[in-house]
């Protein structure tokens, strides 16, 4: 593995936040200050790719990266906001195991991403209608 790339990964992996290439380019050139975003982006690329990071396709077409540990999401459609939860859809029954026994395929991962309306967003939302 190269020196972005394991820094990449420890970056996301130290993060408790859902970072944007953006955010990974910024905190990857306190590490490594000649890195290009360029090879942030192949770098992303290849780690989810690989199913070493996570990858989340956000509404805006930005995407957001994750550790990959078993946990879903709730995405506000507003402003943006990911929040990690852990859902037993399956009460207790391994959600891998069962797709696979459901589909007859190698599964090798799958992505729950929840769209709602977050409590702030709610909110704003309500105070705007009560000046109307």
């Amino acid at each position: 593995m190269t020196k972005q790339r394991a820094t990449i990964l420890k970056i996301i992996n130290a993060s408790s936040d859902h970072l944007t290439a953006e955010e990974v380019y910024s905190k990857t050139k306190e590490y490594l200050p000649d890195v290009a975003l360029a090879t942030v982006y192949n770098n992303l690329a290849a780690l989810s790719d690989s199913g070493a990071i996570r990858k989340i396709p956000m509404p805006n077409g930005i995407c957001r990266y994750d550790k990959n540990i078993p946990h879903d999401h709730l995405v506000c459609d507003k402003c943006g906001k990911v929040f990690d939860v852990k859902i037993d859809l399956l009460d207790g029954e391994d959600v891998l195991y069962k797709l696979k026994k459901l589909t007859g395929k190698d599964i090798k991962s799958y992505e729950l991403i929840m769209r709602f309306t977050c409590d702030e967003c709610m909110k704003k939302i309500k105070e705007n209608e009560t000046l109307i």
